[in-house]
C-alpha cells in the first residue's frame, strides 16, 4: 500500500480485522484508505449479519448473505464453513432433500479441500450422512421387497377369486410403493452410482 504513517513514517499497513480498519504495522496508527476500508468494513458487516441469520436458524437467508463473499473473496475459508454449515442446517441435515442447499454445499466442500480447510466437524457429518444414507437404502429394499411380496399374493388371490383380499394386497402393494417414494430413490441411486473415493471424500457427490 503506498503512504507514510503520519505518526511514525512506517510505509507498511495491515488490516485489523477486530477493529475493522487499517493500521500501521509498526505502531497500529489507523490508516483512512476510504474506498479499501470501506470495501473491508461492508464485508465484515454483511458476514456479521449473516452468522446472525444461521444462529437464528435462517439456513437460506444466510446462504444468500455468504454467497456474494465467497464470489468476492473466493480464498476465505470461514466463508466457506459458513456456507456449509448453514446448507447442512448446522450439520444436522443428513438426507439433504433440498437441492439448492446440497449443492452449494457440495461446492462448499470442495472449495475447503482444495483450501486444506475440512475440519473434523466436517468428516464426522460425512460419516453421519453416509450411514444415514446406508439406513435409508436398507429400508428403500425392504419395502421393495414388501411391494412384491404384496404383488404376488394379489396375483395368486385373483386367480383363487379371493376378491377382498386381493383388494387389501393391492393397496398394500400401493402402501409399500409410496413409502419407496418417500425415501428419494433417484438420490440415493446417485448416490450408489458414484459413491465418495474415500472417507474425507465430499459426501454430496
Amino acid at each position: 500500500m503506498e503512504g507514510v504513517c503520519s505518526r511514525c513514517g512506517c510505509s507498511r499497513f495491515h488490516y485489523n480485522h477486530r477493529r475493522m480498519r487499517m493500521e500501521c504495522d509498526s505502531c497500529g496508527a489507523p490508516w483512512y484508505d476510504a474506498g479499501q476500508e470501506q470495501q473491508r468494513m461492508q464485508y465484515d458487516r454483511t458476514y456479521a449479519q449473516a452468522m446472525g441469520h444461521l444462529t437464528a436458524g435462517n439456513w437460506d437467508r444466510a446462504l444468500s448473505m455468504l454467497k456474494p463473499l465467497a464470489d468476492s473473496h473466493p480464498t476465505e475459508k470461514r466463508v466457506y464453513q459458513a456456507i456449509l454449515q448453514a446448507a447442512t442446517q448446522n450439520f444436522q441435515d443428513f438426507r439433504m432433500g433440498n437441492a439448492s442447499r446440497k449443492a452449494a454445499a457440495r461446492d462448499a466442500w470442495d472449495k475447503l479441500a482444495r483450501l486444506r480447510g475440512v475440519s473434523g466437524e466436517m468428516l464426522r457429518y460425512g460419516r453421519q450422512r453416509r450411514e444415514e444414507q446406508n439406513r435409508q437404502k436398507g429400508k428403500m429394499f425392504r419395502w421393495l421387497l414388501a411391494a412384491a411380496g404384496c404383488a404376488l399374493l394379489a396375483g395368486l388371490c385373483l386367480e383363487a377369486m379371493c376378491y377382498s383380499t386381493a383388494t387389501v394386497l393391492s393397496a398394500g402393494f400401493a402402501g409399500c410403493l409410496f413409502r419407496v417414494y418417500t425415501l428419494h430413490p433417484e438420490q440415493l441411486l446417485e448416490r450408489w452410482l458414484n459413491p465418495a473415493p474415500e472417507d474425507k471424500g465430499n459426501p454430496f457427490r
